[in-house]
């Protein structure tokens, strides 16, 4: 679906505009806990890099905890979903389980 396409490419300019509400610390706390990793080397590692999709990846690929499947199994639908239902989550609590399920099916470059 071509619409759906442009909107995960464009989400600001979509007719479906989506607000997450996480920063840069608060996904890494969300994700050192997936990852069973220290949640200061992680924001150490973003402040670092600045760019926190590249420190989530790196934890994720050396993880002795999840191992990333070696080839995608998300569709664009999927993440559309996805993303449309972490939008309604608010609490850590909530969030946690569902940033896990996406990430076993996320390969490295997927997250």
């Amino acid at each position: 679906n071509l619409s759906l396409l442009f909107h995960l490419l464009l989400p600001s300019k979509g007719y479906k505009s989506i607000i997450y509400n996480l920063k840069s610390k608060q996904l890494c706390k969300l994700f050192s806990i997936i990852f069973c990793e220290n949640v200061n080397a992680m924001i150490q590692k973003c402040e670092e890099s600045g760019d926190v999709a590249e420190t989530i990846s790196d934890f994720y690929s050396s993880s002795t905890h999840v191992k990333p499947p070696p080839k995608t199994m998300l569709s664009n639908y999927d993440v559309d979903k996805f993303l449309h239902e972490l939008a309604q989550l608010t609490r850590e609590q909530d969030q946690i389980p569902l940033l896990r399920k996406i990430t076993e099916k996320s390969t490295v470059n997927d997250l």
